[in-house]
This record gives C-alpha cells, structure tokens and sequence, in this order.
C-alpha cells in the first residue's frame, strides 16, 4: 500500500486503531496548541493532541473542558 492510496483510502489499519476518518495527527506543541486547533483537527477526522507540558493542573483542566464542548468526536 502507498502513501497515496493510504490517505484516499476510508480506512486503514492506523485510522481503525485510533478511531478517526484521516491518517492526520497533530502535534502536541507545548505552548502552541490551542483547544480550538485540537478541537478543528478533531472535527476534521484526524487526531487532535493538546500540548500540556506547560500547563497548570487548573489550565489543563479548563483546555480539556473546552476542547469536549467543542469537538463532534467521541472521547475515549
């Protein structure tokens, strides 16, 4: 299977794994992510990750909150 064939492709064995419609995964970035940029890439099919390396307990806890009143997808 190619690269090609893979991201035209409804399903494969990474988008089964992780549950999502694209093999798309955003970076984590400490300090740049956003929950509305977790939250897009989330709605779009792929797998949105927040960077909390850099958070408070408190602000990880709001950012989460605010990603799962905004994002369409199920979470695990």
């Amino acid at each position: 299977m190619n690269l090609r064939s893979i991201l035209v492709s409804s399903s494969n064995p990474l988008c089964d794994m992780l549950n999502i419609r694209y093999p798309i995964i955003q970076a984590g970035m400490a300090g740049q992510t956003t929950p509305e940029l977790v939250a897009a890439v989330s709605n779009a099919g792929g797998l949105g990750i927040l960077g909390a390396t850099r958070m408070t307990p408190e602000k990880l806890l709001d950012a989460v909150k605010k990603i799962k009143a905004i994002t369409k997808t199920i979470w695990r």
